[in-house]
């Protein structure tokens, strides 16, 4: 019942920018989303965080490509990429934090999946990660859950958002577990 009640809460407290009035809205937002991202593939040792124009902030040189905002996301899965703790890096100023990342991040030859959007990057994967992207996601939705009641569909759309903002697709046990 806890964990309902954090996704209770979890899908009530959007801000504007991630609230939709209609599943229409929320499928065209993510058609959007998908035109405007594009998967760069580029060696680790391409990959360099560098400060942005920002004091308060780091961004992400990607070789030739230029310089790219990180998320929440990306931020943490540079951070296990370079096998540093997350939490530890937040605490550092950005010039520390990039020497740390210039230390710990490997220099290995397979190359790695960027996925950005455009300034932002949005997530840092090996080249074996298959991409599911939302708006493929919702076209199955469309496709298949032609049958939830009307009275429920706007909870369903926050319920579908939450899926694909947190990459969950089920909720978790008391224990912790899917």
């Amino acid at each position: 019942m806890q964990n309902l009640t954090r996704a209770h809460q979890e899908l009530f407290r959007r801000t504007s920018d991630e609230q939709f009035a209609s599943f229409a809205a929320l499928v065209e937002h993510c058609r959007q989303e998908k035109e405007s991202s594009q998967d760069r593939w580029h060696l680790p040792a391409e990959l360099r965080p560098g400060t942005s124009q920002s004091p308060d902030s780091l961004q992400m040189d990607i070789g030739d490509d230029g310089s790219f905002l990180m998320n929440s996301w990306s931020f943490g899965q540079l951070c296990k990429l370079a096998g540093v703790n997350r939490d530890t890096v937040n605490r550092l100023s950005p010039d520390t934090a990039k020497r740390v990342f210039y230390e710990t991040l490997p220099m290995g030859n397979k190359p790695l999946q960027v996925f950005t959007n455009e300034n932002r990057v949005r997530s840092i994967h090996a080249a074996s990660y298959t991409r599911l992207c939302n708006a493929d996601l919702l076209a199955v939705i469309q496709e298949f859950a032609t049958d939830w009641p009307i009275e429920n569909r706007y909870k369903r759309f926050e319920l579908v958002w939450f899926v694909l903002r947190s990459g969950r697709t089920t909720p978790r046990t008391a224990h912790g577990t899917t």
